[in-house]
């Protein structure tokens, strides 16, 4: 076969069939010896008939490109030239120069004009070709330059080098040999490059298949490692993962990459933070547009984009040259994060496969939040940092709030629970750090303060304060196989007799496997007490409570913030968990109360303990002692003084079994009393209360009027 090329051989049909034509026949006449079944024309007749296989790289290609070196240079500074004009008429390769300024440009102009002198230097090696098509093939791929743009820049080059040397006094030979390794050696380096390019897009679309964390991990352990693979792609500058704080400013909560350190200090910089508003420079950047548009925003040229000269300056000698901005969404559709990367090359982001990858990306990181255990408080990377160290460092104190019986006002127990103390004395609370934990971290931390609450147990004692501890029990740290020895050994070691700690769980999804079946069981053979924590939160297990030898119960304290916006329905909740706890004879303990109104609703409801800000805050270990000396229920027993305990006994009493005869008499009932201590003996309520005690009146419907006056009387006192 014969073949002529265009434009390089002939731009004209008729002139390239002839040349083709005559490349054939002298493939005919070397058919004996030829090495190839095709033969590059046109040939001259002139042209040996006899040719030997051909080496691009052999020491007679090297003598001969070494020999006729200038006219190779010359026609190198001709295509850097001619490319230059011509790159107008392909809207391709336009759109990405118009991203460079002309600095750029013509570092540009000179790698080709080096890369090209490279390729036919005739001490120029086929593995050195390859080893460079493979950084150019890269770099060419990131930039949005694909194949059919790097064969029509190649096709320029060799037009250009036939003309020149058609033009020439070279033997025909020499023309044809230098042809001929041009066109070898551009091949070899086309073929890396495309490799190259391949392995590139394939590095990105890998990681967006990578295995999704389990359900209910931990988002500090997954966006750590998640951000970290992100920076480690090719031409990938610095990575930011941000979420908007209650000031409207967009915090830095993880970074990576080659300049992520230094630009994560950027954006934690007062004059650089991105902020939400969109009426400031700050407001302008990609992040904010992502947040509130709730698209992909993307910048070709850091450089020369109009929303970013807030950051410029100091962000281009970080490498800086493009960015995408990706807007994680819950599943409501609002943002909740945004991960932002920042390449190293202009129009990084633009080419369709960078796009799909982008898009991609925004998925997985919603899969990522969907499943994962979400932080409630928005906490800067460089503090989150300092979180850890200094908690890690001598910082952490466990402070105690007390369970109290709720008849007696007796301590119980203690529930210790982490704070942060600080070298200036400030006190974190564990809302702000437990997020930016590990699970390793947190199994640290469970022990560390396993350890300090039993410590403190031997010193109450001496003071005459005989009381028990509980503790929460991380999920992830249940999971672990030495959980039940770092129990049993801590025990040990304060001697501690272990029926007087109790280990709290969380009442989620999570505690439904069977190896969490079996560490329960472990720690049960120790000895020690299993509270289910925080019942009503919205992962009910009844099966878990019939199955699972717990000894108490906690009613999450969440029911209770709701108890005067909707009273009745939170009553109800309260008081089945109250009997739930009876029936399984568990001990059920009542968190959150936080007034009086509410330590006489869970006492009329029947709950034996509570524990919250009306009894006592969390206090320090060594203020528990003189705490319990001094401390006094604030309700006495059998008598009401609030709404909310007026109508707990109302609903309790109308709920029983048979209403009429478990309500007392007139003159020794509750309620009464709270009326008449209320001056309210003229009002509606004192009606209905008389009328409730009569015999043969409509007891049901006198009932609910007078549970519609207690309520109404209980959102007028909230107002």
């Amino acid at each position: 076969m014969g073949l002529a090329l265009f434009p390089s051989d002939a731009e004209d049909g008729d002139t390239l069939l002839r040349k083709a034509g005559a490349a054939m026949y002298q493939a005919k006449i070397d058919k004996g010896g030829r090495t190839e079944w095709w033969r590059l024309g046109p040939f001259p007749t002139n042209s040996p008939t006899q040719e030997g296989p051909f080496d691009a790289y052999s020491l007679d290609t090297n003598d001969l490109l070494s020999r006729h070196r200038p006219h190779i240079d010359s026609v190198i500074l001709q295509f850097v030239e001619t490319f230059f004009v011509q790159i107008s008429d392909d809207p391709g390769l336009r759109d990405i120069l118009s991203t460079m300024d002309e600095r750029e440009i013509q570092t540009i102009a000179a790698f080709q004009s080096k890369h090209l002198s490279f390729l036919l230097a005739p001490s120029t090696t086929k593995e050195m070709i390859l080893k460079q098509a493979r950084q150019v093939g890269k770099v060419h791929a990131l930039a949005g330059i694909n194949g059919a743009l790097l064969t029509q820049s190649m096709g320029l080059y060799r037009r250009l080098l036939s003309e020149h040397l058609n033009q020439t006094f070279l033997t025909a030979r020499d023309r044809y040999r230098i042809l001929l390794a041009n066109e070898v050696r551009l091949q070899d380096d086309l073929q890396g490059e495309l490799r190259s390019g391949i392995d590139t897009t394939g590095e990105y679309f890998t990681l967006l298949s990578g295995i999704l964390p389990r359900q209910g991990a931990l988002w500090t352990d997954v966006r750590s490692s998640e951000i970290d693979a992100l920076g480690k792609l090719p031409g990938i500058q610095c990575v930011f993962l941000m979420r908007l704080d209650s000031n409207g400013t967009f915090v830095v909560e993880e970074s990576s990459g080659p300049s992520g350190q230094e630009g994560a200090a950027i954006m934690r910089d007062p004059a650089f933070e991105a902020v939400i508003d969109p009426d400031t420079p700050r407001g302008q950047g990609l992040i904010a547009h992502a947040w509130r548009s709730l698209q992909i925003q993307r910048t070709p040229s850091y450089l020369k984009d109009a929303r970013l000269p807030h950051w410029r300056e100091k962000v281009i000698p970080l490498g800086i040259r493009s960015a995408v901005s990706i807007p994680v969404k819950n599943l409501e559709g609002k943002p909740v994060a945004v991960v932002s990367l920042y390449g190293a090359y202009p129009n990084q982001f633009e080419s369709p496969w960078m796009q799909q990858f982008a898009m991609g990306l925004g998925q997985r990181w919603e899969k990522i939040w969907e499943l994962c255990r979400t932080p409630s408080a928005v906490l800067r990377e460089d503090q989150a940092m300092d979180y850890r160290k200094e908690l890690f460092s001598g910082g952490l104190s466990m402070y105690m709030q007390p369970v109290v019986d709720l008849s007696t006002g007796k301590p119980v127990k203690v529930e210790a629970l982490a704070r942060l103390k600080r070298s200036g004395g400030e006190i974190v609370s564990p809302g702000f750090f437990l997020p930016i934990l590990g699970d390793s971290e947190l199994d640290r931390l469970f022990r560390m303060g396993l350890d300090e609450s039993l410590s403190w147990m031997p010193r109450w004692e001496e003071a005459g304060l005989s009381i028990g501890v509980s503790l929460n029990l991380p999920p992830g740290t249940l999971r672990d196989p030495d959980c039940p020895k770092w129990v049993e050994e801590a025990l040990t070691r304060h001697r501690i007799d272990p029926s007087r700690l109790t280990l709290e769980l969380l009442e989620n999804r999570e505690i439904e496997h069977h190896s969490q079946d079996q560490a329960i069981n472990r720690l049960l053979g120790i000895g020690v007490k299993l509270a289910m924590d925080d019942l009503g939160s919205g992962y009910s297990s009844l099966q878990r409570l019939s199955t699972m030898p717990f000894d108490n119960i906690k009613v999450d304290q969440g029911l209770l913030k709701r108890i005067r916006i909707a009273p009745l329905q939170t009553l109800s909740m309260i008081g089945t968990i109250v009997r739930m706890g009876h029936d399984f004879e568990l001990d059920v303990v009542v968190e959150g109360l936080e007034d009086v109104g509410m330590i006489e609703a869970a006492t009329i409801l029947g709950s034996p303990f509570g524990q919250g800000f009306a009894l006592a805050r969390p206090m320090p270990a060594e203020e528990i002692v003189e705490w319990s000396r001094s401390f006094v229920l604030p309700n006495k027993s059998g008598t009401i003084r609030t709404y909310l305990g007026a109508l707990a006994f109302h609903w309790s009493v109308m709920h029983s079994s048979k209403p009429a005869e478990a309500c007392p008499s007139f003159q020794e009932c509750p309620l009464t009393h709270f009326i008449e201590e209320k001056g309210l003996g003229k009002t509606e309520g004192a009606i209905w209360n008389a009328l409730l005690h009569e015999k043969g009146k409509d007891f049901e419907s006198i009932s609910r009027k007078m549970t519609n006056w207690l309520v109404e009387k209980l959102h007028e006192e909230n107002m």
